[in-house]
């Protein structure tokens, strides 16, 4: 039996800094993952770095992420090199490095239907113009819309509403995240359509999936095995009946690996 682990990146399986402030030795034991701006952005435990090291030799470790490609190229796991990986919420398939051109054209086909993404772009540029908790409004891969607060601030709710309702008549869901970012993504740029292709691909029999988000709920119920991490926006707002980590912060990337391995394990006994 093969398997495969499509792998939600901030705040599930990479940490900010915010997600040690509760960590009782901060952070000792930690490995930098990603430096931006000759600073370290994100870590991992030296103990989840050593158990993706000896999982994701036996089992194709898919990083799934909301992030860009060059965001995601921004992430170096010591002792790890995915051959997949998805970006983009699912819009982009990267194989050994480089972007699907075909995926990429299938997702744009899918929709053409919608309202263009630049549109939504002004559309929400205007609706945040001036507003003194504003840091930057940014189309992503030109597929969907990121609003990113200034630090220390998050969006008044009334933004969030009348971004809702603007989304719902465009084909567009909304996702709150980490300290206030706003995300409007096109119904048809998914994270679980990309993992199936990729699973397709891979020829996997047993698929497992983790998140903290709500645009990480399609991935986790289409998977066969799933986990949230007891902090996030599903931990604020609803987990839909996931599997919880025990432990909260960066060693929630400890306790996923651990379940995750120990799943797709029972599966392949019971399988034999």
């Amino acid at each position: 039996m093969t398997g495969a682990f499509f792998a939600d990146l901030d705040g599930t399986t990479i940490f900010s800094a915010r997600h040690y402030d509760d960590q009782p030795d901060g952070f000792t034991g930690s490995v930098v993952v990603e430096t931006f701006r000759d600073k370290p952005a994100s870590f991992m435990t030296w103990n989840a770095v050593l158990a993706l090291q000896d999982f994701s030799s036996r089992v194709a470790f898919v990083p799934t992420t909301t992030r860009d490609f060059v965001q995601y190229e921004r992430v170096r796991i010591p002792g790890v090199t995915p051959e997949y990986a998805i970006v983009a919420n699912g819009g982009q398939i990267i194989v050994d490095g480089v972007k699907d051109e075909a995926w990429t054209a299938q997702v744009a086909e899918q929709i053409r239907d919608l309202a263009a993404p630049a549109e939504v772009f002004d559309r929400v540029s205007r609706f945040a113009h001036g507003s003194p908790w504003l840091r930057t409004v940014k189309l992503t891969a030109g597929l969907f819309v990121c609003v990113a607060p200034e630090t220390g601030y998050t969006p008044p709710e009334e933004f969030i509403s009348t971004v809702r309702a603007f989304a719902a008549g465009a084909g567009y869901q909304v996702s709150v995240q980490g300290r206030g970012k706003v995300y409007l993504i096109p119904n048809g740029v998914t994270k679980e359509a990309a993992a199936a292709e990729v699973a397709r691909r891979l020829g996997v029999t047993v698929t497992a999936a983790s998140g903290d988000s709500a645009t990480d709920v399609g991935l986790m119920k289409w998977a066969d095995i799933a986990i949230r991490p007891a902090h996030g926006e599903l931990a604020e707002h609803g987990g839909s009946g996931l599997a919880v980590t025990a432990r909260s912060g960066a060693v929630a990337g400890e306790d996923i690996l651990a379940y995750v391995d120990s799943q797709i394990t029972w599966h392949r006994e019971a399988a034999a």
